[in-house]
């Protein structure tokens, strides 16, 4: 192993058969037989190790832009030097992010970071800074090493370049070391990197308090421009449900929806925009878009289940479901089981399109997504993070048969609103179950965790469909978690509309909150008390790593030493504030602390929720 590549003489190594009589030196002659069975070992060892690679590549992915410890069995038994410690994993970035590698190196006899391509070969490190080692790394006064993994030069030390690829595999390791410290990792945008490149480069989503001045949504002068130009111009108009049902026909060459229970859904949603949601004309030909979106995912959903029956026989194995009220700390619990590298969480480029796609194309629209979205509104990060590489809420499955409660997060739509309440959400459901083989087929885990607090409203139809499922319900102050909500809601609303309500903001999902967390306790005095775990907000803050294995022990699931690190490396790369803060008040809503406090009594009372220090 070199030091420094570009300064050290590669070694010259000869092997000879030494005190053996000349002609033993020489190989014995070729046989077609032994051609044959050399011919056979050569392919047998390259496809093994193609495929050997290929799966550990889909595994990395679960833990992408961090660095857990490779499992030393596993490595052993494919030939890997015990005296290594190995720290294998996946990376992607956008032109504008960096990944930042942080680590106080041991004793040892050597240690390196390189990156690799999906098959775990090096980049080309001839042109190339794709490496560093103990040698030539720049080290910090205390002895720690900062490594930048960015497409660009960002003018520090140890930048390690990408060589023009937007993921693939990276590999750190000790060698012969006294101790294995953890590398720890985060992602963040070029703009937050103190050097000059960073600070010619930070893009919209920066850090800042967010607006309260909701019934004036900020607006880019490119967007306002559009919007103002398609008022002038009358476009688009109105949706029109049958003529997106042919539009995705259309785009996908298909015909075949299977089950058209999604129909009227549809129409009822569609109508409610037309007539209440009062978008702007953006805001319009983003919903037409993402509607005909979601046709066009039915379609190809249908003819993959055509092509691959089998897909419908698959177990999902055990199944955790965060259905909790907003705000209540879902996002952290969700985040912290999904970084278990045997856990099967749902990214949120898969949330995007569930259907397998070639290349890095899902990563490519979910990166276009989360910079739209930076773009279009930047506070919206400091309330809610919206990132490519991360687990996301399955409502955005249960969006493909427009039976969710997305649309009234985003928009007016009461009267869709009111129609979904009094529905079956049986298929629903058992859609977004043929939806989650789909992804198990693709990247199998031991176990699923989803999160959506929609899922509250509808425990009955999970316990029902999902039987294997294990619910965990976060519980918070609703006096801290009312008012954050609805400044969540004010801030997508924004989004598409020039229209912002508070006061109605505030009725509508006041009055959902409640009727959600009715029906969750209803249904749960119904149900085996077994099949549930409740999480306090204060303990999950005070020890999170102690609620995990509680949980993962109510809910039969084995809490073992990678789930562990996995959750540690969470939790040093979770950053509070890092978009900024989100500042709101409840009389903004037209709500006090009494009135919050009367609306949600029973809630505290059920499940002892102590109040929190404003």
């Amino acid at each position: 192993t070199f030091l420094d590549r570009q300064t050290e003489t590669p070694a010259e190594l000869r092997i000879e058969r030494i005190n053996c009589a000349d002609e033993e030196k020489r190989p014995s002659p070729l046989t077609p037989h032994r051609i044959d069975e050399g011919l056979k070992a050569a392919g047998s060892l390259v496809a093994g190790a193609s495929l050997l690679f290929a799966k550990w590549a889909r595994d990395f992915q679960r833990h992408s832009n961090s660095l857990p410890m490779f499992d030393p069995d596993v490595s052993n038994a494919a030939g890997g030097d015990p005296n290594i410690a190995y720290y294998h994993s996946h990376w992607a970035l956008a032109d504008d992010e960096a990944l930042l590698i942080e680590v106080t190196p041991p004793p040892c006899e050597y240690w390196n970071f390189q990156l690799n391509n999906y098959w775990m070969e090096s980049l080309d490190y001839r042109y190339h800074n794709i490496h560093t080692n103990k040698h030539l790394a720049q080290y910090e006064a205390d002895g720690s090493v900062r490594l930048v993994v960015a497409h660009a030069d960002p003018g520090l030390p140890n930048w390690i370049d990408t060589a023009g690829h937007a993921s693939g595999t990276m590999c750190f390791r000790w060698v012969r070391s006294e101790s294995h410290p953890q590398p720890k990792t985060r992602v963040i945008e070029l703009g937050e990197l103190d050097s000059p490149r960073g600070q010619r480069a930070g893009m919209a989503k920066r850090a800042l308090n967010t607006s309260t001045n909701y019934e004036n949504p900020y607006r880019p002068l490119a967007v306002a421009i559009l919007n103002a130009a398609g008022r002038l111009c009358g476009l688009p108009g109105g949706l029109d449900a049958q003529g997106m049902v042919a539009n995705a026909k259309r785009r996908t060459g298909l015909r075949d929806f299977g089950d058209e229970c999604f129909v009227e859904p549809l129409a009822v949603l569609v109508d409610s925009i037309n007539a209440e949601a009062e978008l702007t004309p953006l805001g319009r030909w983003i919903q037409k878009s993402r509607l005909e979106g979601a046709l066009a995912k039915r379609l190809r959903v249908e003819e993959l289940l055509r092509r691959r029956p089998e897909i419908r026989d698959i177990d999902l194995g055990r199944i955790i479901v965060i259905a909790a009220l907003q705000r209540t700390g879902t996002t952290t619990l969700h985040r912290l089981i999904g970084a278990d590298p045997s856990a099967r969480e749902l990214l949120a480029r898969e949330a995007l399109d569930p259907l397998p796609a070639p290349g890095g194309v899902r990563i490519r629209r979910a990166r276009m997504a989360e910079r739209a979205i930076a773009y279009m509104a930047p506070e919206f990060f400091a309330v809610h993070p919206i990132e490519h590489d991360a687990p996301e809420e399955d409502i955005l499955l249960l969006d493909l048969c427009f039976m969710s409660q997305s649309p009234e997060a985003v928009m007016h739509v009461p009267s869709y609103a009111n129609w979904l309440e009094s529905q079956d959400h049986t298929k629903a459901y058992e859609y977004l179950r043929t939806l989650l083989k789909i992804l198990h087929w693709q990247r199998p885990g031991r176990f699923w965790v989803l999160k959506t607090p929609h899922h509250a409203e509808y425990l009955d139809v999970i316990l029902k469909v999902f039987p294997e499922a294990t619910i965990m319900q976060t519980h918070r102050d609703p006096q801290m978690i009312v008012g954050s909500f609805c400044s969540m809601v004010a801030h997508g609303r924004g989004m598409l509309s020039d229209r912002v309500d508070t006061r109605e903001i505030a009725s509508h999902w006041t009055r959902k909150m409640r009727r959600m967390m009715k029906r969750s306790m209803e249904a749960r005095k119904r149900a085996d008390a077994g099949r549930f775990v409740d999480v306090s907000y204060g303990d999950l803050l005070r020890d999170p790593v102690g609620e995990l294995e509680r949980i993962y022990r109510e809910a039969g699931i084995v809490f073992g030493e990678a789930a562990e690190r996995a959750a540690q490396d969470a939790l040093r790369t979770k950053v509070q504030h890092r978009y900024g803060r989100h500042v709101y008040r409840l009389d903004d809503f037209g709500l006090t602390r009494e009135s919050v406090e009367q609306c949600f009594s029973f809630y505290r009372r059920e499940y002892r929720v102590p109040h929190e220090q404003a």
